[in-house]
């Protein structure tokens, strides 16, 4: 195949909401290297509207600097791939799905893990309804769990399956759809399982009805997080009823699930259990003072009463929520990183949130700009607190349902694939050739800030108060790039002058103004010559004269 390189471009925009920056300016950074691989189809696969799916992409650097890619494949099964630092395709390994349903997989510190499961239709305490394996680092089998019943009629249904380690323990954070309750329904929840790796065995789990303090138990969830900080775990959930919310738990990695504490990072409009919420979740990351969530919102001024009364295409905005790490309500924040207006028509998708260290964090996402087709992803750092520490930047690029990972070079790794080619673009930002459809991307968060900031689009949208000749006015404005809003003076125009006409010819006995003009509006028309005598007044200064009769001053 003929390659073509295609340039990505990083430009600026503007950082909406607390804090304003400008927007965009284009620049290019970066190399090519061709990785050959095998192609899925991931591409935007992150996104979703109600609820989320699993994930089938993974990435991870290795110890040399190289990169080991997993995806599942259009054939159903789990393929291997090892790359090396210079982008050469060293191998690659097949792995059977063992069972009807993949729930993901994790590149582990000393091992590798699978998950997978198969429907449980009878609703038997008995039936095998997840397994989990343990692999090697090269993916052979040492390894599983099986485990029956679970309270489990469907595994991983409207949600997803991700993954943490602490202490020695895999944490195992997913969803199912549960045991007809007495309504005859299977209601859906999130559930944890917790693993001694060593030989694979089940630690803990939470898979009954509960609350969230109990269990961390949320239903419906409809995307789940977690990420550990030390010995603390923290767990993430899109919640439609119990709570309707997006929520973080706590709980600490030698204690059971009994206990959590946890938070309402940011409630949500409509009635409880009522699958549309007008929101996304797409990442947590802990920084060295808060727990951070990235996610989609809509204005939350709909009364969701139904399923349907979901509208996919009202204007969503992109939100971070900002929790202490003990989980205080009262000191939670929300920071809308983006406020584009109603009637903006730019269509905003489930982002990445990526901890790039304790003061800083990496949050990506898509958007297709109104008026355009083609997607383009935005990154803005955040700092410690969950506020942007740098203007937006735009990467004509795309994501994937590969979550963003941190290399030991400080870069951030991910991959998109289409159709049939790897490409690695080294530098700040990446590009590349003409049907290239399998694409590793790596962006510096360091070199994010190395471009010339540009000025906003400001539309007039409102006059709120008209100017006058000489006075201003104030108008309401909104950048065509970003959304935001601001008011602003109109300044006064002038007076805006007619034809002048001769009113009072002067002549030389006038002693008043003389060439009085006729016209719009008023200025010094002429000046007048008066040489009458004027009274005399004592001042009491004695360098003080005057002149008595004719005759004038000459100041020197």
């Amino acid at each position: 195949m003929a390659k073509k390189l295609i340039s990505l471009a990083l430009s600026r925009l503007l950082v909406c909401g607390a804090v304003l920056f400008p927007a965009p300016a284009r620049a290019v950074i970066g190399s090519t290297v061709y990785l050959d691989g095998t192609p899925v189809c991931n591409v935007a696969a992150n996104r979703y509207v109600v609820f989320s799916k699993p994930v089938n992409s993974y990435l991870t650097q290795t110890a040399d600097g190289g990169f080991t890619r997993a995806c599942v494949t259009f054939e159903k099964t789990l393929l291997v791939e090892w790359y090396s630092p210079e982008g050469k395709l060293i191998r690659a390994k097949t792995v059977e799905i063992p069972m009807l349903l993949f729930g993901g997989f994790h590149f582990g510190a000393k091992y590798n893990f699978a998950v997978f499961g198969q429907m449980n239709l009878g609703d038997d305490p008995e039936a095998e309804v997840i397994r989990v394996v343990r692999y090697d680092k090269d993916m052979n089998k040492l390894d599983e769990v099986s485990l029956k019943g679970m309270n489990t009629y469907s595994p991983f249904e409207a949600g997803s399956c991700r993954f943490a380690e602490a202490g020695g323990r895999l944490y195992v954070f997913t969803c199912h759809e549960m045991f007809a309750t007495s309504d005859g329904k299977h209601h859906q929840s999130n559930m944890t399982m917790i693993f001694d790796e060593a030989p694979l065995a089940l630690w803990d789990s939470f898979y009954d009805l509960g609350n969230i303090a109990w269990g961390g138990y949320v239903s419906h969830s409809f995307n789940q997080f977690i990420a550990v900080d030390g010995d603390r775990i923290y767990r993430a959930d899109h919640g439609d009823a119990n709570p309707r919310a997006l929520s973080v738990t706590l709980c600490w990695a030698d204690d059971k699930l009994d206990y959590n504490r946890y938070t309402e990072a940011f409630q949500l409009a409509g009635n409880k259990g009522v699958n549309s919420t007008g929101a996304t979740l797409g990442g947590i990351a802990v920084t060295k003072d808060r727990v951070l969530l990235a996610a989609t919102i809509d204005s939350q001024t709909a009364n969701y009463t139904t399923y349907y009364d979901h509208n996919s295409t009202e204007q969503r905005n992109i939100l971070v929520t900002s929790s202490t790490k003990l989980l205080e309500s009262k000191q939670n924040r929300t920071i809308r990183v983006t406020n584009y207006a109603a009637d903006a028509g730019v269509q905003v998708f489930t982002p990445h949130l990526t901890r790039v260290d304790d003061e800083t964090a990496l949050l990506m996402w898509e958007e297709i700009p109104a008026g355009k087709t083609c997607a383009v992803v935005r990154a803005v750092l955040l700092d410690a607190e969950g506020d942007p520490k740098t203007e937006i930047y735009t990467l004509e690029a795309r994501l994937s349902d590969c979550a963003p990972v941190l290399g030991a070079d400080g870069c951030v790794y991910w991959y998109v694939s289409d159709e049939d080619r790897v490409l690695q673009i080294d530098g700040a930002i990446t590009s590349v050739s003409d049907g290239t459809d399998l694409i590793l991307y790596k962006l510096n968060p360091a070199h994010i800030g190395a471009f010339t900031p540009a000025k906003h689009n400001w539309t007039l949208q409102t006059t709120i108060t008209p100017a006058t000749c000489e006075a201003d006015g104030e108008g309401a404005f909104q950048c065509a790039v970003c959304g935001v809003t601001k008011t602003e003076s109109l300044p006064a125009p002038g007076h805006d002058w007619g034809a002048w006409t001769v009113k009072t010819p002067a002549t030389e006995d006038t002693v008043t103004p003389v060439g009085i003009q006729q016209g719009s509006g008023v200025r010094v028309g002429a000046t007048q010559r008066i040489f009458t005598q004027g009274s005399l007044q004592n001042t009491g200064v004695d360098t003080d004269v005057a002149i008595v009769g004719d005759g004038f001053f000459q100041p020197r």
